[in-house]
C-alpha cells in the first residue's frame, strides 16, 4: 500500500512539474492557445502545404523583397535557421507601424538545437543563453535585429522581438487564461478559423493602409475595424478576404473599392502584357456581398489555374512594367515620386 501510495504521489508531483498542456498540444487545438492576450493580427502559414502551390512559392519569393521592419526581419531571419518549419503561428503586438511593433512566432517542424546553435556562429550572429521557468532561450543578434528564441521541444521553436514576449508566451503552459484565446472580444475573429485553411489572418485593420490610397477611397478605408483572409486549399484553392466595418454603409462603400480594386489589378496585368485569361475567368465568377457591416470577397482557383498563373508571372512583362500598386488610387505626390522612379 505504501509502494503504491508513494508511486501516486511521484505521478501527481510529475504532471505538477509538468504544468498542465504544451505548446505542441494548445497549437493544435487553436493557434489563439499559443499567443498572449494584446495582440494586433495573427498569421498562420501552413507551409508544408504552401510548397506544393506554385503561386504561393512565387509570392512568397516576392516577398523578400518587401521592407518588413526590424522586429520581424530579425525574428524571421533567426528562425529561418532552426530547422524545417511545416507550420508557422505569427502575432504583432502594440505600435502603429512597423518600426514600433512587437512580434511573436511559433513554429511546429523539426528542429535541433545544436544546429541552430552551429547555424548562428556560422552566420555570424552572436547569442547568450538564459534560462526562463527551467527553459532554456538564446538572446540572438544585436540592436532593432535582436530577437528571443526558445526550443520547448524538438517539434516546435517560439522566437519574439521582445524578451518579455518570449516568457508571456512560454508562460502560457501554465496559465493558459492568459492566452488569446480567451480575449471575448476577439471571439468573432477567432471563430474564423479552421484547421483546413492553409492561410488565415485576421486582426485589425492597419491603420497605415489608409495613407497609401488616394483621397478618393481613404475615407472608406478608415472605416474598417478588423479583417480576415483564409484560404483554404484542396483540389481547387478557395481564396476569401471579410473587411469588418463600422456600419453596414461602410460595408456597402467598401463593398465598391473592392470591386474597383480587383478590376484595376486585372487591367493593370493585362496592360503589361500578361496573358492570364484563366485567371481572368476566376475573377469573373468571383462574388463580392455584404453581409451587415462585412464585406467579404471570395475567389476559387483550379489546380491549372494556380499552375498557369504562377508561369505567367515569373516571366518579365512583355508591354511595360506593372506598377508597384494601385496607380490611380494613390495620392498625387506619390504619382509623381513612382513616375520619376520609372524614368530613371
Amino acid at each position: 500500500m505504501r509502494r503504491t501510495t508513494l508511486a501516486l504521489l511521484g505521478i501527481v508531483s510529475l504532471f505538477s512539474a509538468c504544468g498542465g498542456r504544451s505548446l505542441e498540444q494548445m497549437l493544435e487545438r487553436h493557434p489563439a492557445h499559443v499567443l498572449p492576450q494584446g495582440i494586433f493580427q495573427v498569421f498562420v502559414f501552413r507551409l508544408d502545404r504552401l510548397r506544393e502551390n506554385p503561386l504561393a512559392l512565387l509570392l512568397y519569393e516576392k516577398g523578400h523583397n518587401l521592407n518588413l521592419g526590424p522586429s520581424l526581419r530579425g525574428t524571421s531571419q533567426t528562425l529561418q535557421l532552426a530547422g524545417t518549419i511545416n507550420r508557422l503561428v505569427i502575432g504583432t503586438y502594440g505600435g502603429q507601424s512597423k518600426s514600433d511593433a512587437a512580434v511573436v512566432a511559433l513554429a511546429a517542424g523539426t528542429f535541433d538545437e545544436q544546429a541552430f546553435l552551429q547555424a548562428l556562429e556560422g552566420a555570424g550572429i552572436p547569442h547568450i543563453v538564459g534560462t526562463h521557468d527551467h527553459q532554456t532561450f538564446y538572446t540572438c543578434g544585436r540592436g532593432d535585429m535582436r530577437c528571443y528564441v526558445a526550443f520547448p521541444s524538438s517539434h516546435l521553436a517560439v522566437a519574439a522581438s521582445q524578451e518579455d514576449l518570449l516568457k508571456r508566451t512560454l508562460d502560457l503552459r501554465r496559465r493558459p487564461a492568459k492566452s488569446l484565446a480567451n480575449d471575448r472580444a476577439l471571439t468573432k475573429l477567432l471563430n474564423t478559423f479552421s484547421p483546413d485553411m492553409d492561410v488565415w489572418a485576421t486582426g485589425m485593420f492597419p491603420p497605415a493602409m489608409a495613407g497609401l490610397f488616394g483621397p478618393q477611397i481613404r475615407p472608406a478605408l478608415e472605416m474598417i475595424d478588423a479583417f480576415t483572409l483564409r484560404l483554404v486549399g484542396g483540389r481547387n484553392q478557395r481564396l476569401g478576404l471579410s473587411l469588418h466595418c463600422t456600419t453596414a454603409e461602410a460595408a456597402e462603400t467598401n463593398a465598391k473599392v473592392l470591386r474597383m480594386v480587383v478590376a484595376q489589378l486585372a487591367q493593370q496585368a493585362v496592360e503589361s502584357g500578361y496573358d492570364i485569361q484563366p485567371l481572368l475567368d476566376a475573377i469573373n465568377l468571383s462574388q463580392i456581398t455584404v453581409d451587415g457591416d462585412r464585406a467579404d470577397y471570395e475567389l476559387e482557383l483550379s489546380a491549372a489555374t494556380i499552375a498557369a498563373t504562377a508561369q505567367t508571372f515569373r516571366q518579365p512583362p512583355t508591354l511595360r512594367p506593372m506598377p508597384p500598386m494601385l496607380m490611380d488610387f494613390r495620392p498625387p505626390e506619390m504619382q509623381r515620386d513612382a513616375e520619376k522612379r520609372e524614368t530613371k
